[in-house]
């Protein structure tokens, strides 16, 4: 059975998002989209100080009237120093933290001035990271309906990749009905966020925190035992 997610790229996300990635057989990433600003493409957050703390991706010309796969990042050897400045203020007293700051640091560092090139790597990487499988595509790569919008645009896409199962984030369910999807015989899926532990933060705030916070507190096997725990539903 072949199971579909697509996402816009997001910049380090949380457990959710490496879910939808590793119970798909084809997880593409939405790059001829609009780019929407202040969205979690290019910001996310982590603990410190027993608070959130939010980071965010510099990008040039930031619009919403260009594509993803149209926007350039604007990382300097500022930014890159400051990111690192705060990993280490946050995290360096946490058990995983040299081996995670060495693969965010190899992330950040990457050589690329395109959004989509940028994040594509930094998923890739993590997933390697992690081992988790994946098969990354791009939409704008893709030959399907590019006129079409919304749920129209997944179904066409589905339709292309012959999919029995599409799988989406908690946030889909207000915009994906199971009804559109049925009668075209593929079976809709939202993932169910669980909690991950950690001392003296709620477990509810965790799992919806940055997947670097996870990295710096445990193993890759203990977060990929946890994204394989998240469970999903599926909808009739």
């Amino acid at each position: 059975m072949n199971t579909v997610a697509a996402m816009q790229p997001y910049f380090f996300p949380y457990l959710g998002y490496f879910k939808l990635i590793s119970a798909s057989n084809h997880f593409v990433i939405l790059d001829d989209v609009d780019f929407r600003p202040r969205t979690w493409m290019t910001r996310n957050r982590i603990i410190s100080n027993n608070d959130f703390f939010m980071f965010s991706l510099p990008v040039k010309r930031a619009s919403q009237n260009r594509k993803i796969s149209e926007i350039e990042i604007a990382i300097d050897q500022i930014w890159r120093s400051k990111f690192k400045k705060n990993l280490f203020h946050s995290y360096h007293q946490t058990p995983y933290f040299q081996q995670s700051f060495d693969l965010i640091e190899s992330i950040i560092d990457f050589d690329a001035t395109n959004l989509t090139d940028f994040l594509e790597n930094s998923l890739r990487t993590t997933c390697s990271y992690l081992e988790i499988q994946s098969n990354f595509q791009r939409s704008s790569e893709l030959d399907y309906d590019k006129k079409c919008f919304g749920v129209e645009r997944i179904l066409s896409l589905c339709e292309l990749l012959k999919t029995d199962f599409y799988l989406n984030l908690p946030g889909g369910r207000h915009l994906y009905h199971a009804n559109r999807f049925t009668c075209r015989d593929i079976k809709l899926g939202f993932i169910r966020q669980n909690s991950m532990p950690s001392d003296g933060i709620p477990n509810n705030v965790i799992s919806d925190c940055s997947i670097i916070h996870s990295m710096m507190l445990s193993p890759p096997s203990e977060i990929r035992d946890s994204i394989n725990s998240i469970s999903i539903d599926f909808v009739n």
